[in-house]
């Protein structure tokens, strides 16, 4: 089956929207991750058109500053929509709530990046036990926005609290805003 709409987002949205595409019953859309690295290096349109279904009649881009550098969009791609966020984080989640919980100096968090919270800061260049204190900076707590994807993730926010040294909080948001 070739997909009508390819949805591309970044890896740390991908399974809240491919969960709420699978509650709607899209089986004609496809949701594909492009790497979770905030537009550093930025994306270009070669590296997103690699990431396409075959035979993808439609493309949405989901995204923030990840799109920021994507500049035209090449006339050899099907028809693209591109959907800029005010924070990536309005994909899960309200602005009010996303807003307020950045102003209250929260570091937030999506159940993806949690499944692999250790390759997240190894990427950030940290070692689990040296996060902490570029935190500690920046954050005054972790806030785990909860879609209910991953069972595991009280678990491992537990875990990253206890390696970095912050407090952790969980807000239950479900997928209805996403989908």
């Amino acid at each position: 089956m070739s997909a009508a709409i390819g949805i591309l987002c970044c890896h740390n949205f991908r399974r809240e929207v491919s969960a709420a595409i699978a509650a709607e019953g899209w089986t004609d859309v496809a949701v594909v991750a492009f790497p979770a690295r905030c537009g550093r290096p930025p994306l270009a349109w070669d590296e997103l058109r690699g990431l396409l279904p075959a035979e993808c009649a439609q493309v949405l881009v989901i995204g923030r500053a990840c799109l920021g550098a994507l500049g035209q969009v090449p006339t050899s791609l099907p028809p693209v929509r591109l959907l800029k966020q005010q924070q990536c984080f309005h994909i899960v989640a309200s602005p009010t709530l996303v807003d307020q919980a950045i102003a209250d100096g929260a570091y937030l968090l999506t159940p993806a990046w949690l499944a692999d919270w250790r390759g997240r800061l190894a990427e950030m260049g940290f070692q689990a036990e040296a996060a902490g204190e570029f935190f500690k900076d920046f954050a005054q707590k972790l806030l785990l926005l909860d879609t209910g994807i991953d069972a595991d993730s009280a678990t491992r926010l537990d875990e990253l609290k206890h390696a970095i040294g912050l407090p952790a909080q969980r807000v239950q948001v479900g997928l209805d805003h996403t989908r």
